[in-house]
């Protein structure tokens, strides 16, 4: 039979377990919400600071001491500026020329005649042919040393009939 310590226990387990699991890795919205503000506020008083820090270093420069220090004097020669002058015109007058040459010459270019389109014919098939089938191929070219029999007789020199073209 269940007496009343056993049945206390009994519902003191059954109350304890609807309180679920405490554990510090579950996200917790005040705290993420707190480090989410602090880390706001922190990045916006740096960035006050810096702000007022450069603030501080620049305001008593003025806009005429910072050309006084990187300004220089330039001196004009006249007589460089001259001869400069001078110097350009001529290329001018140089180009000019150039330009009247080229246009009264113009350049004609060579332009390829059309070559008309030829088709090859390929095998379709191939054969190997050694040394021994391979045809004679006899030379009717002329040669160099050979002249016409008319030739020779006009020389007087006497000519093997192998030298004579027929």
């Amino acid at each position: 039979m269940v007496n009343k310590k056993q049945f206390s226990q009994i519902a003191k387990r059954i109350v304890k377990s609807n309180k679920g699991l405490q554990s510090p890795r579950i996200m917790h919205p005040i705290r993420e919400w707190f480090i989410g503000i602090t880390l706001a506020v922190i990045v916006f008083v740096a960035c006050g600071a810096w702000s007022a820090y450069i603030h501080m270093k620049h305001k008593d420069l003025s806009v005429k001491q910072l050309n006084e220090i990187d300004s220089e004097v330039v001196v004009y020669k006249e007589s460089l500026v001259g001869t400069a002058i001078k110097e350009f015109s001529e290329r001018l007058d140089k180009h000019d020329v150039l330009l009247q040459e080229i246009s009264a010459n113009p350049i004609i270019e060579d332009v390829p005649e059309e070559v008309e389109d030829t088709t090859v014919a390929t095998a379709s098939s191939s054969e190997v042919i050694t040394d021994e089938e391979l045809p004679v191929v006899v030379s009717n070219e002329v040669e160099e040393d050979a002249v016409t029999p008319e030739e020779a007789e006009t020389d007087g020199e006497v000519l093997e009939e192998s030298m004579l073209i027929e």
